[in-house]
């Protein structure tokens, strides 16, 4: 169900323009996940770390959620290490 209801979200981002007034009150927190000292996994072929590839589309869908449904907090928008009580009380902002 959960899966579903990120690829509606999706959809609806990059289908069509929703109304600002409608999230005037809303968030989206997006967390890219690993970063500084922790470089999650290797790419196979071009050596992509999965930290560098996680802040690069988290920064992408930043720009798109700011421009078609609400603001959005990042836990992180360079290579720096986060741990997890840090994101707890990001995300409860």
């Amino acid at each position: 169900m959960m899966k579903r209801s990120i690829i509606l979200w999706l959809f609806l981002i990059y289908s069509f323009r929703i109304p600002s007034e409608l999230f005037a009150s809303y968030y989206v927190c997006i967390d890219p996940g690993h970063g500084g000292i922790y470089s999650g996994a290797v790419g196979p072929v071009y050596g992509v770390l999965e930290k560098n590839a996680n802040l690069t589309v988290g920064l992408a869908l930043k720009s798109k959620i700011e421009f078609y449904v609400a603001p959005v907090l990042m836990t992180r928008t360079t290579d720096e290490t986060l741990y997890l009580d840090v994101r707890v009380i990001i995300y409860r902002r």
